[in-house]
């Protein structure tokens, strides 16, 4: 049916006019104030039609009625029903309402991101917010709220729902924020009218966060006094992974008490029965992930338990591209770009890290590089402080390579197929919902305004943003087009020959060989292959020059917390044996370069010593340039730490504590408690492994802390125990005895050196600080010829750094025990190479250069003893990853990227030119309108 432009204008004003009306009142059959498209139909003729990504009709009709969307095609064919109200689009641009898959339910009520000002009381900033108020069914732990929904006591705010609108969004997901399994999310339309008649899904998925809850911890004791846990990374992991587990047991108890008859009936716990859809793979579970390693740490949670996961990620994914890309994640990403900031003296640039700047220079192109490694994803408002400063990061993302139809797509198809409503919303296809913008232009164009939207069928103007008529008006910021390719990763190894011979060394091998002088050391597929004078090397073998040079092992860390995400104590709790390091080993720590610069090689990364019974260790080789996992030494005997003394019963904390234990007595008892505990958790398993396949029964319920200590138990786990004072180490090494174990090493262990006949009869070794004393009571007996008395008395002792900066120079360390106690170089030496390795359990792969052993060894420029030495090159596994000459070599090119991005950082804060205010707003041209 073929109508005139005049006849169209005209009846466009009717049915402007009719629109206002129904607008105002309720649809035919509706609840009261439910506002729905009616039963006419209306048409958007004669603009250019987006109906999705890719499908373009150019002039294009759009027909809805009655809320749905009854046909998209090009003019001419598609048929205009007779009673259709006709809106002229020509010269504008149709396309689907935007979704935003992520927003923070807060935000929807008004609230922005709290940011604490500097004179605010470090008290009030580290109280929790307040949580609901608690039910009988409800987790212990506040931090676990899985049956909560975000549609209770939602309500989107006007002003933001006009915002929103404005960029063209009709529908958002208000998401939980509080806690760590935060519940269920909601899908919402940003019509008018009340929350009743505008949800579209009442529950949308189940929301999780890898970020602890944020505290203050400028006051370390007063902030993990009041907080909940988890307030680590490493504790929200683990709480994660049991409250999943939890959920598991759920499932399997409910099955067998269904089946079977005079069982106990299961305790109910709402948050674990929640999570049963979404352990069943039948519901979504959305990962809050505020960088890539937290990215990754989600996708090794989802492969675990088989979940439907969707990660939000940061904006930083590229730092980690190959690995992110390898994991395939469905992803919503943040484009909460890092912005500089002002600086009121030009010397606080200095302050600014490298890696920061780096950062602020290469996130706009995240978005790009993600969708050329393959990945697809959606892009949320989440993380702006003001939500319609949205378009501009996409404009950003566009000028760095983002294709536009990525764009469109990262706002339309992929969030409602995340949101499992692909065949409702994102597109103008039949059927689906009619959530319809008409703009003035292209989908972000900076010159684009919203002009209408229609939401479920019904039609809203959208005004102009509210503007102070004395503000001038500034015009937005032009970005250069910038298409680089992702930047390769610059810290991974300088070198990795199949074989590399060392010629002329004098070598320590630390083995039964001892020192040689004029040496030859050969390396061949990352093994030791053979030590001694004249060896023959393959063909195609790095050559270094030995001569003059000192070549050892690498130098082990029998105590390190580099390399840990986030807090390194998860304080809450007196026990905490269910976290792992492993979850939060970060490769991008700077301490590892560092210490590679230092000859250290390998480490033992250890939890605080805040609990009695802490979290589980990681031996890692510092392989700088993979992925977190790329640092664990395979094989290694797993651990766990211990502590005693003033830590762990917090004597020494400023805010008094309320945790027990508060005593040694009560350190010492609840070490018992939990192995007696342990031995009843493996008692209830194994019979309940008994009963055979056919008997029905309730499962014991999986508790990651006491399989923790369980291991210990049967010897599967080494401890690792924080002590000072030798009444505990006694008591410790009594405990352990009593219960059939042995405590591998006494951590600091400085009052080792009076009991050394117990502890050596024991078994235990003893790794221990050379000249650290007087920082607290505990250590007022530390002397520096403990090490070299404990090695008397047949000890194995080790040095050890604690700390990121000792751990630079242990060599230095290993120096002391021939200056206190007169120890021969090599056994000096032994402290720090083939001592902790032993103790470590990993003397077969590392601590010496014997044929067979991984090819870890350090050149040094003379004596490592030497203070006048210094660490020329480091090599792990046949692979060069420290080369002084080279660093000295990148120096200059280092400081001139950085002076580089410095001058971009500053240009990016000049604001463009603002022009003369406007003498009153002009209002957007109508839809309808006579064009």
């Amino acid at each position: 049916m073929k109508r005139t432009i005049s006849a169209l204008s005209a009846l466009a004003l009717v049915a402007m006019a009719a629109i206002h009306v129904s607008s105002s009142g309720a649809a035919r059959g509706a609840p009261a104030g439910v506002r729905l498209g009616d039963d006419r139909a209306a048409a958007i003729v004669g603009g250019r039609v987006i109906a999705a990504p890719g499908k373009v009709f150019d002039p294009g009709v759009v027909v809805m009625r009655g809320g749905t969307l009854v046909a998209a095609g090009r003019e001419g064919a598609v048929a205009i029903p007779a009673d259709a109200r006709l809106f002229d689009a020509r010269g504008r641009v149709v396309h689907a309402a935007f979704v935003d898959p992520f927003v923070p339910a807060d935000r929807l009520g008004g609230k922005a991101p709290r940011k604490p000002s500097d004179d605010e009381d470090t008290e009030d900033r580290a109280t929790p917010a307040a949580r609901p108020a608690r039910g009988p069914a409800d987790h212990p732990l506040t931090s676990v709220a899985a049956q909560r929904r975000a549609l209770d006591g939602l309500t989107v705010k006007d002003r933001v729902a006009e915002a929103y609108r404005r960029m063209g969004y009709a529908v958002v997901a208000a998401v939980p924020t509080e806690g760590t399994l935060r519940g269920r999310g909601a899908v919402v339309s940003l019509s008018d009218g009340p929350l009743s008649g505008r949800v579209i899904l009442p529950e949308a998925g189940q929301h999780v966060a890898l970020e602890p809850e944020r505290l203050d911890f400028s006051n370390f004791s007063q902030a993990i006094s009041r907080a909940v846990y988890p307030v680590s990374r490493m504790g929200a992991v683990a709480l994660i992974r049991q409250s999943f587990l939890d959920a598991a047991w759920w499932r399997d108890a409910e099955a067998a008490y269904a089946k079977g008859s005079g069982l106990s009936r299961p305790k109910y716990v709402e948050s674990s029965a929640a999570l049963a859809s979404a352990l069943a793979g039948r519901e979504a579970v959305f990962f809050d992930t505020m960088d890539a390693l937290a990215l990754l740490r989600a996708t090794k949670l989802a492969r675990e338990f088989s979940l439907k996961a969707i990660c939000v990620g940061g904006n930083d994914e590229y730092r980690l591209l190959a690995q992110v890309a390898a994991a395939k994640p469905d992803l919503i990403v943040r484009v909460a770009y890092p912005r500089p900031e002002r600086m009121a003296d030009e010397t606080e640039w200095l302050d600014v890290p490298l890696e920061r700047l780096r950062h602020i220079d290469r996130a706009p192109s995240n978005p790009k590089w993600l969708r050329e490694a393959g990945l697809a994803f959606s892009l949320t408002t989440a993380g702006l402080e003001d939500p319609e400063e949205f378009p501009r990061r996409v404009r950003e993302a566009l000028a760095r390579g983002l294709s536009a139809a990525d764009a469109l797509a990262a706002v339309t198809t992929i969030p409602a197929r995340q949101l499992g409503l692909a065949t409702r919303l994102g597109a103008l296809e039949p059927g689906m919902i009619a959530n319809v913008v008409l703009a003035s232009g292209e989908p972000f164009d900076a010159k684009t305004k919203v002009e209408a939207i229609w939401i479920d069928g019904v039609r809203l103007d959208v005004p102009e943003k509210p503007r102070r008529e004395d503000a001038p008006e500034r015009p937005e910021k032009v970005w250069e087009a910038d298409v680089r390719p992702a930047p390769a990763r610059d810290d991974g190894p300088l070198a990795r020959p199949k074989a590399v011979v060392v010629r002329g060394a004098t070598v320590w091998t630390q083995g039964n060989a001892g020192i040689l002088e004029g040496a030859d050391l050969l390396i061949v597929d990352g093994k030791v292959s053979a030590v001694g004078r004249g060896l023959t090397a393959p063909s195609g073998a790095v050559e270094i020059d030995g001569r003059g040079r000192h070549v050892t092992p690498g130098i082990l860390d029998a105590h390190s917390h580099t390399a840990v995400d986030g807090q390194v104590n998860e304080g809450t709790h007196n026990v905490t044996a269910e976290v792992r390091i492993q979850d939060v080993l970060d490769p991008f720590d700077v301490a590892i370069y560092r210490e590679l610069a230092g000859g250290t090689t390998t480490a033992n990364v250890l939890h605080g010593s805040a609990n009695a019974i802490g979290g589980q260790n990681a031996i890692v080789k510092w392989r700088r340039g993979g992925s977190p996992d790329d640092l664990l030494v395979a094989g290694a005997p797993p651990g766990i730490k211990f502590a005693l003394g003033e830590n762990p019963k917090r004597s020494n904390v400023q805010t008094p504590s309320q945790r027990y234990p508060q005593t040694r007595l009560g350190v010492s008892n609840l070490i018992r408690e939990r192995f007696l505990a342990a031995r009843d958790y493996r008692r209830r398993w194994n019979e309940f492994q008994a009963l055979g396949k056919d008997r029905v029964a309730i499962p014991p319920a999986r508790d990651l802390q006491l399989e923790a200590v369980a291991e210990i138990l049967e010897g599967k786990r080494k401890v690792h125990c924080h002590s000072y004072v030798k009444s505990e180490i006694l008591d410790v090494m009594r405990l352990a005895e009593e219960f059939g174990f042995r405590i591998a090493t006494l951590q600091h262990g400085l009052e080792t050196y009076k009991v050394a006949d117990e502890v050596a009869r024991h078994g235990a070794g003893s790794s221990i600080f050379t000249d650290w004393w007087a920082y607290k009571l505990e250590v007022y007996d530390a002397i520096p010829y403990a090490g070299p008395l404990l090695r008397e008395r047949g000890v194995l002792t080790s040095f050890n750094s604690d700390s990121d900066e000792l751990a630079r120079r242990l060599n230095m360390e290993a120096a002391k025990a021939v200056k206190y106690g007169g120890v021969p170089p090599q056994d000096a030496l032994a402290f720090v190479t083939s001592n902790p390795a032993r103790q470590l359990g990993i003397a077969d792969k590392v601590g010496s250069l014997e044929p067979g052993k991984d090819g870890d060894f350090v050149v040094w420029s003379g004596d490592p003893l030497a203070t006048s030495s210094i660490a020329l090159e480091t090599w792990i596994e046949g692979a060069k990853y420290f080369d002084r000459a080279d660093d000295l070599a990148r120096r200059a090119s280092v400081e001139k990227e950085r002076a580089d991005l410095v001058a971009k950082a500053k240009k990016s804060l000049e604001r463009p030119a603002a022009s003369a205010p406007a003498a009153a707003p002009t209002p957007a041209p109508q839809a309808g309108g006579g064009r």
